[in-house]
Parts: structure tokens; C-alpha cells; sequence
């Protein structure tokens, strides 16, 4: 499990990377923008004049012809395939619905077996350990859609069930 964490700070700092690239790509456009309205405003204030003076008829066709396919290129640049990469090899070894499934039957059998109150389990408060890591409301939901499906432990879900809608404000 340890590996787990380390592979999820080895994504974040994967994903961090890539947000600073497509910030810099952003800026980049950006300032690119903020150049073509400046010329935009000028030669729109005055079109016939702006056009008849000859360097200015050529930069805008230099610049449609290739300053606009250089931001083009620039837009279509993919900056995700480090990323996308790094998340996919590390996807592999990622716990699945199974194992998800499997923890949350662990929690259970931990209420279960040392007679816990779920509402101390939903806090995170679980005796002999330090630190807390309360549940989110989303969290216990999910965890008690999988007492649901455990229906030789009547006791469990209607504990684990009435704190769920407490927490989802429905009680």
C-alpha cells in the first residue's frame, strides 16, 4: 500500500508539470492576443488608410498567412502525453472496484467485530491509531452502498445506513 502513495505524489507532481505547461502555453497565447488586438484596433480604426500604406498590407498578409498558423500550431501543441503516460503505467497497479469493495467490507468488520459506533468510524476516530481521517459525505455514501450488499450484517447497516443520511443532511 505504501507504493500506492508514492505513486500518487509521482502523479501529482506528473500532473503539476503538465498544468505549468499548459500555463505557459496559455500565456504565450495570451500575449499573442493581446498583440493582435493592439493591430486590430489600429487597422479597423481606419481600413482603407491602414491598407495603403504598402508595409502594412504585407505584414497582414505575412501574418495571416503565417503568424495566425504559428498560434494554430502552437493551440494544437498536446502537452498531456507525459502525463497521460506517467497515469497510464501507474493506472496498472492502481487497487480496482474489488479492492475498493473489499476495504470498505474491512471497515465494516472492524465495527463488527470490535462493536465500534459508526458515527466514531465516520469521524475517523478509531482507537489505538493517532491522526484523524474523517469521511466526506460522498465517502460514506459509498461505503454504505456496500453495507447494503452485505445483508448477514443487519445490525451494521442500519447503523452505517442512519449515519449516512445524518450526513447527507437527510435525517
Amino acid at each position: 500500500m505504501t507504493d500506492l502513495i508514492y505513486a500518487e505524489k509521482d502523479l501529482v507532481q506528473s500532473l503539476k508539470a503538465y498544468i505549468q505547461e499548459e500555463e505557459s502555453k496559455l500565456l504565450k497565447i495570451k500575449s499573442w492576443a493581446e498583440k493582435m488586438e493592439s493591430l486590430t484596433v489600429k487597422s479597423t480604426s481606419d481600413p482603407e488608410g491602414y491598407l495603403a500604406h504598402p508595409v502594412n498590407a504585407y505584414k497582414l498578409v505575412k501574418r495571416l498567412n503565417t503568424e495566425w498558423l504559428e498560434l494554430e500550431n502552437l493551440v494544437l501543441q498536446d502537452s498531456t502525453k507525459g502525463f497521460i503516460t506517467n497515469l497510464t503505467i501507474q493506472r496498472q497497479f492502481f487497487p480496482n472496484e474489488e479492492d475498493e469493495t473489499g476495504a470498505a467490507k474491512a471497515l465494516m468488520r472492524l465495527q463488527d467485530t470490535y462493536k465500534l459506533d459508526p458515527e466514531t468510524i465516520s469521524k475517523g476516530e478509531f482507537p489505538g491509531f493517532l491522526g484523524l481521517s474523517g469521511f466526506a459525505r460522498i465517502l460514506w455514501f459509498d461505503i454504505d452502498f456496500v453495507v447494503l450488499a452485505l445483508p448477514h450484517w443487519p445490525w451494521v447497516l442500519l447503523s452505517f445506513h442512519e449515519i449516512t443520511l445524518v450526513r447527507l443532511g437527510w435525517k
